[in-house]
């Protein structure tokens, strides 16, 4: 069985798009595994190997749930200036900011508006925090955040497909995970840059996959494969 999946990791610090290949052969139970890239200049025999699994090509894009945390955080600075007509000039009140921005964020992931009450937030200031899903989305869209993510996913795609790198066999899935990704606004912005590419719009969105299981068997797969006659089985 062939087969081609592309990943995305949405983590905090960056969002990493990478296509992994796997032939499991006639009679394989499962793949081998290849910790390589594929170059489209490299005539390797291992490219159509079976009973292998490798990582074609992958894009790192600079965005990452911090950035999406900070932007809330600074929407509420605003909104206390405007509100309350008073500067945050308070460390701790800035790092509680970021704390409740942080907080929105998940909750926004699955509910349509966000709220809390920030008691003392600095000396005598009391604030009503608040944010709706449009909001955030509209922050995001207007920092050019979404637009890096749809880009770095559109660029990695059409470099796999041109290269020939996968041959013949299609990419047949998308899996998305890390924190991340539960935001509506970064999946729906993944989503709709592979749905653009020309046969790949009905790919269905997949979020079965744990990414810190998917660590810890990796790292097993790696060391089995270390050693020696290993084949990371």
């Amino acid at each position: 069985m062939r087969q081609a999946v592309l990943f995305i990791d949405a983590g905090h610090c960056h969002t990493t798009a990478f296509v992994v290949h796997y032939d499991l052969g006639v009679g394989a139970s499962h793949p081998l595994l290849v910790i390589s890239s594929y170059s489209s200049t490299e005539k390797s025999s291992r490219a159509g190997a079976t009973g292998t699994l490798r990582v074609v090509d992958s894009e790192t894009m600079l965005v990452g749930g911090r950035d999406f945390v900070a932007l809330l955080a600074q929407k509420f600075e605003r909104d206390v200036h405007e509100q309350k007509g008073v500067e945050i000039t308070s460390q701790r009140a800035k790092l509680r900011l970021l704390s409740e921005a942080e907080r929105a964020k998940k909750v926004l992931s699955a509910n349509s508006s966000w709220s809390a009450l920030l008691e003392e937030l600095q000396e005598g200031l009391d604030f009503g925090a608040q944010a709706s899903r449009d909001e955030f989305t509209q922050l995001c869209d207007a920092a050019g955040l979404l637009a890096r993510l749809g880009e770095g996913v559109t660029d990695l795609l059409l470099r796999v497909l041109s290269s020939g790198a996968i041959h013949s066999v299609p990419i047949g899935a998308v899996e998305l995970f890390g924190g991340s990704a539960r935001v509506p606004a970064v999946s729906s912005t993944i989503m709709g840059a592979v749905a653009a590419i020309e046969g790949l719009c009905d790919l269905p969105e997949g979020r079965s996959l744990n990414g810190a299981e998917s660590v810890a068997r990796g790292a097993a797969l790696y060391g089995a494969s270390m050693q020696p006659g290993g084949h990371g089985r």
